[in-house]
């Protein structure tokens, strides 16, 4: 009987801590039971079977359907399994400002909607989290999420002032995260494609390049770089009102990072189709037929 006493008054200190722990984070009193499978469920997620995880959860609420935990541990469960739809339920159903964990349950709400190209939902929650934390990563989903609610808003030929505005939110928040990771080929990449879509041609090109040098093999970046130099001989064809040098030089150097882009990437659908629409361009408005 001695040597359970120990094992007794741990097993105390375990259930009085997590009752400490629970009353601190505004969490009411839990069921053993629910408790129990919780902790069994958050065992599975940790160890990526997300399945058992859910099942446990879920058998966890059905004793005890008041710790926010655990709707929160069902959520990113979905969310691992791309089930954004079900992942949104229940981190809604943790979404209060008592809760510990409130940033990242915005944050993880902000990425379903944003997997679900709902970019308006995306960005609210974002930045709810952004006024409570401000992560990196936080930031690069803010800016991103701002980008692609830009892009749709132009795709949709609708509101162009409003499309730069959002363009202009994120590169705002590309530019905070690039005062801390300015070598960062992703988020040189991302600066590049918002001045891109911003018609500022020039400013693309450099961050491109810049993306390039850190990772000369990603094929994406290549075919960005060589679209931002057709996108600019486009441009200033307009301008003119006629195809001239300049225009030229900056066809010729698309086709060259198309080029490079497929080198690397063969299976590259973009680049081959970008490559294609150049070369006609160049044998119909400037006479060559040459390609190496």
């Amino acid at each position: 009987m001695l040597k359970k006493k120990p094992l007794i008054i741990s097993l105390i200190l375990i259930v009085s801590i997590i009752l400490v722990w629970l009353f601190i984070n505004g969490e009411k009193p839990i069921n053993k039971e629910a408790l129990r499978l919780y902790f069994v469920g958050s065992k599975y997620y940790y160890e990526n079977e997300y399945n058992n995880a859910i099942k446990c959860l879920h058998q966890s609420l059905s004793v005890d359907d008041n710790y926010n935990f655990t709707y929160y541990l069902l959520g990113l469960s979905y969310l691992n399994l791309n089930e954004y739809t079900n992942s949104l339920n229940y981190f809604y159903k943790c979404n209060k400002k008592s809760f510990k964990y409130y940033p990242y349950v915005n944050y993880y709400i902000s990425l379903a909607n944003y997997y679900l190209s709902d970019y308006r939902k995306a960005i609210k929650h974002i930045e709810i989290t952004l006024k409570k934390n401000k992560r990196q990563v936080f930031l690069n989903h803010a800016g991103i999420s701002y980008f692609r609610y830009a892009l749709k808003i132009k795709k949709e030929n609708t509101h162009t002032t409003k499309s730069i505005k959002y363009f202009n939110k994120a590169q705002k928040y590309f530019f905070i995260n690039y005062s801390k990771n300015s070598n960062s080929a992703y988020l040189n990449n991302n600066i590049g494609w918002a001045y891109l879509e911003l018609n500022k041609f020039d400013r693309a090109i450099k961050y491109f390049n810049k993306a390039i040098k850190i990772n000369p093999k990603n094929s994406n970046q290549l075919n960005n770089l060589g679209n931002s130099f057709e996108r600019k001989g486009r441009h200033i064809e307009y301008i003119n009102n006629a195809p001239n040098n300049i225009s030229l030089s900056n066809y010729l150097e698309a086709r060259k990072y198309y080029k490079k882009c497929l080198l690397i990437n063969p299976k590259h659908s973009k680049a081959f189709e970008n490559s294609k629409i150049i070369e006609g361009k160049l044998k119909k408005s400037y006479n060559i037929t040459n390609f190496k």
